[in-house]
């Protein structure tokens, strides 16, 4: 991170560098014209540098064949050698011509619009002319002197222009090269500006999705605050307390009761009949709720077979009953809790909300991300543009 750092802060010193007297400067919006003007320009240059190459290949074609001509007059029949020696040196000879030949075919047959290309093709040419030949040149030369070099002279002569062309153009192609990096630079600029549209959109969206959320939420508050303020709760509210309040009075009531019963006596009065020891138990272990089953009946009649007459316990018995009426009564008249289940629609939307708002966030720090590499990718055009000795303003 540092070293970015450092880099973007080099590149903005650069870039505020005191711009020569006669720099040209061009404005963002006109880089593109410039490029094409200048690609134009650089290839008429290549274009020019091509043509060049390829008067320099027929003239090649011409003197080379004048020194093959000759090359092929060579005779070694004064040459006091032995036969077989001669016999090589001549076969390599042919065979070195042949590859002169093939080379000079090959030159003359190049066509290429592209200097890049063009001079590949040229350099694999020579690449693989010289893999073939070089040995047959030297075998050749044991016997055959200046005509053979000759033949290599002119070869010798044509790549010494050649690359001084090659040479020359080397700040074309840099150029060429540049303009292509640059182009690729202002289509990623082109696609994160696509790419900030639909994000943009995005948002947009989600925008009036919130709005739309946000007055939900403040019509269902205004809801709850209008049941809150109703008669119907009030009474509703009204009911629930009472409800619980004979909630605990049954309880309270029944666990007297139980107090009030004998159930060691009855116990042992009933231990030995099947009808009636199982009633006792359950009472004796879960009063409450067997009490619930039938309102008491059952309890009301192990009394009478156990022939007591209390009083006490049949009041009470009546008084949870009558209270327990009271209870299920008021359970009829309580309604569905509108507070309760529009509090719940309230946390669902509130919920929502959260998540589009963290959504819309997130769509905006990616608008920011691009916003940062498109200024970087623009910072990086302008230090481009330098190597032109333009300034992109």
């Amino acid at each position: 991170m540092k070293i970015i750092k450092l880099l973007k802060k080099k590149i903005a010193g650069i870039l505020k560098e005191k711009p020569k007297a006669n720099q040209e400067k061009i404005s963002f919006e006109d880089i593109e014209k410039y490029l094409f003007s200048n690609e134009e320009k650089i290839q008429k240059n290549l274009s020019d540098a091509i043509k060049l190459i390829h008067e320099n290949i027929t003239s090649l074609t011409h003197e080379t064949n004048d020194k093959l001509d000759t090359l092929s007059k060579v005779s070694l029949d004064k040459k006091n050698e032995d036969e077989r020696i001669k016999h090589l040196v001549l076969t390599n000879k042919q065979i070195y011509t042949k590859e002169v030949e093939k080379l000079l075919s090959e030159l003359k047959h190049l066509k290429s619009h592209d200097f890049n290309d063009f001079i590949s093709q040229i350099n694999l040419n020579f690449f693989e002319f010289k893999k073939r030949s070089d040995d047959k040149y030297k075998k050749s030369t044991f016997l055959i002197g200046k005509e053979i070099a000759d033949v290599s002279e002119c070869i010798s002569k044509f790549m010494k222009n050649y690359s001084k062309i090659v040479s020359e153009n080397e700040g074309n192609m840099q150029q060429l090269k540049l303009i292509s990096e640059i182009r690729a630079k202002l289509r990623k600029i082109e696609l994160s500006k696509s790419e900030k549209k639909v994000i943009e959109e995005t948002i947009h969206k989600i925008t009036s999705e919130i709005k739309s959320l946000k007055q939900k939420i403040k019509d269902v508050i205004s809801e709850i605050e209008k049941v809150k303020n109703s008669r119907e709760h009030k009474e509703n509210l009204d009911n629930i307390e009472k409800q619980k309040t004979l909630i605990l009075e049954i309880n309270k009531e029944l666990n007297e009761l139980k107090l009030m019963i004998d159930f060691k006596t009855l116990t042992e009065m009933f231990h030995s009949s099947e009808k009636y020891r199982p009633i006792v138990k359950n009472f004796r272990e879960n009063f409450n709720e067997h009490f619930k089953e039938d309102n008491g009946v059952a309890l009301l009649h192990i009394i009478s077979e156990a022939k007591i007459n209390n009083e006490a316990i049949r009041n009470k018995i009546t008084d949870i009953n009558s209270k327990s009426e009271e209870f299920y009564k008021i359970k009829s008249l309580i309604l569905h809790d509108k507070v309760q289940s529009s509090t719940y629609e309230l946390k669902k939307l509130e919920s929502e909300l959260n998540t589009l708002n963290d959504a819309k966030e997130k769509e905006s720090k990616r608008i920011d991300k691009l916003k940062s590499a498109v200024d970087d990718i623009k910072s990086s055009i302008k230090t481009d543009f330098l190597k032109f000795d333009v300034i992109v303003e």
